[in-house]
């Protein structure tokens, strides 16, 4: 059996996982003080930002999206992989407001994987349109 020696590094990934799990699970004070601090800790948080506005997307939430992740769409307009997140964060939640930055996203893209993404995207929410609010 091999000895664990990165115990900080395992347990600060425990900690983001705790942070999103929270998130999921709707455990909301708990999880925004998690996810704080874990955001505070990184030098580059957007990658996080990203992984925890699609998780609140899952659960319903729309509000980390709307927050944050909005927030670094707007100060970075050419981030297309924050804005294709952050669409995706909304479509999730059910907000109306995802479809037309899907719809914003195809307009301005060139990234073919963005595009397909956005597009599958854009074809399951014309299948299920009963997601959007």
């Amino acid at each position: 059996m091999e000895k664990d020696t990165d115990t900080g590094g395992n347990m600060y990934r425990e900690l983001m996982a705790v942070g999103l799990l929270g998130t999921l699970y709707r455990a909301t004070e708990d999880a925004e003080i998690i996810n704080n601090v874990v955001e505070s800790t990184l030098a580059t948080p957007s990658q996080y930002r990203i992984c925890r506005a699609v998780v609140s997307g899952m659960a319903g939430n729309a509000a980390v999206a709307k927050g944050s992740l909005s927030a670094h769409v707007e100060a970075n307009p050419d981030d297309e992989v924050a804005r294709l997140a952050l669409a995706l964060s909304l479509a999730l939640a059910g907000d109306a407001e995802g479809k037309r930055a899907i719809e914003g996203l195809l307009v301005t893209t060139d990234d073919m994987g963005i595009r397909q993404t956005a597009n599958a995207m854009l074809e399951h929410i014309q299948r299920e349109p009963a997601l959007l609010n």
